[in-house]
């Protein structure tokens, strides 16, 4: 294995470092940068050994990288970020979170001594924006709605029936008060409804 190529790993998370990240970030109630629990990570200890999935056509004796660490089950800081994290993020277990740090003096003179424009602008601020990672709480239970009330005068326009004639008055009447029986049957299923569901 000392000379298989990164490449020829398959990209998919092992359940054994599924478990690693979710024992580290239980144990961690604090976020943790993408660091930070990279190296706790590998700090875990391992029981037999890691059996990660190649793929036969990418394996080349002449090909010499290997990932940091391929004798763990989180082989390198890449494969934490892209393979483990957003599976454990989609099953709701884990979350990104976004916070603004001050920066120390030593952080903010060694950007100002760099070349690139944007350093210096981050040195100039003094804050740095971070994403770690934490434990995603349950989701909170949704209180059901109360029903909102219907004013029977919405279904007349206001009650406003002067613009009629005679005839579509005494009509239109009729409607109204058949049309305030339903509302007053909808009102009591929906608060019938309500109760049951409470």
């Amino acid at each position: 294995m000392a000379t298989v190529n990164v490449r020829a790993f398959v990209h998919r998370a092992l359940p054994e470092a599924l478990d690693i990240v979710r024992s580290v970030v239980s144990a961690h109630p604090a976020p943790l940068r993408t660091k930070e629990l990279y190296s706790l990570a590998l700090k875990q200890p391992v029981e037999g050994k890691v059996q990660h999935i190649l793929r036969p056509e990418l394996v080349d004796p002449k090909d010499t990288p290997l990932p940091p660490h391929a004798e763990h089950p989180i082989r390198s800081m890449s494969y934490l970020k892209r393979v483990v994290l957003p599976v454990l993020a989609k099953e709701n277990f884990v979350k990104k979170v976004h916070s603004v740090r001050q920066m120390t003096t030593e952080e903010i003179a060694a950007l100002k001594t760099t070349p690139s424009k944007s350093a210096r602008k981050t040195a100039e601020q003094g804050v740095v924006h971070e994403w770690s990672w934490a434990l995603k709480g349950p989701m909170p239970i949704q209180k059901p709605q109360p029903p909102k009330t219907i004013d029977p005068k919405e279904i007349a326009f206001g009650g406003d029936i002067s613009h009629l004639s005679k005839r579509r008055q005494r009509s239109r009447q009729k409607t109204i008060a058949r049309e305030l029986e339903w509302v007053k049957e909808l009102e009591q299923a929906r608060r019938e409804g309500v109760r049951v569901a409470q």
